[in-house]
């Protein structure tokens, strides 16, 4: 069964009902993402709580935040360029702010996957347009 254009082909239950098989799976992806994303920012959370929130917190503690800060900046691409491509701009910001900067991004893009999820289960949804020509 291969997919095309909202419809699974080679089943003749999709094609005649149009099932939306693909928006189960956008739901399942879209959800997925949520749980990835919700999982890191938290993960990074306690990891700059307990790293950087240590009284002897040296120049390296930064360091305990990369297997947070990692999947984030991939998960943020490509608004996480900003920060990567000059992370001392942000330095006047606060500490809340700087934190922010660094999992804003991979929000960003959890907020444009919903939002393209839902067009598209719309425009899946609406009733497929007759040709004015056929009866």
């Amino acid at each position: 069964m291969t997919m095309t254009r909202g419809t699974a082909v080679g089943c003749p239950d999709c094609q005649a009902l149009g099932c939306g098989m693909n928006s189960i799976r956008a739901r399942r992806l879209l959800t997925v993402h949520a749980i990835a994303v919700a999982a890191l920012t938290a993960l990074y959370g306690l990891l700059a709580a307990v790293a950087l929130g240590a009284p002897d917190a040296g120049p390296t503690s930064g360091v305990a935040l990369l297997p947070a800060w990692l999947p984030l900046t991939l998960l943020g691409m490509p608004w996480s360029l900003v920060f990567c491509a000059n992370p001392y701009a942000f330095d006047g910001l606060s500490e809340f702010g700087h934190h922010a900067v660094i999992v804003g991004p991979a929000w960003l893009n959890l907020a444009i996957h919903a939002v393209v999820s839902r067009v598209r289960a719309a425009r899946s949804e609406s009733p497929p347009q007759m040709p004015a020509d056929l009866p």
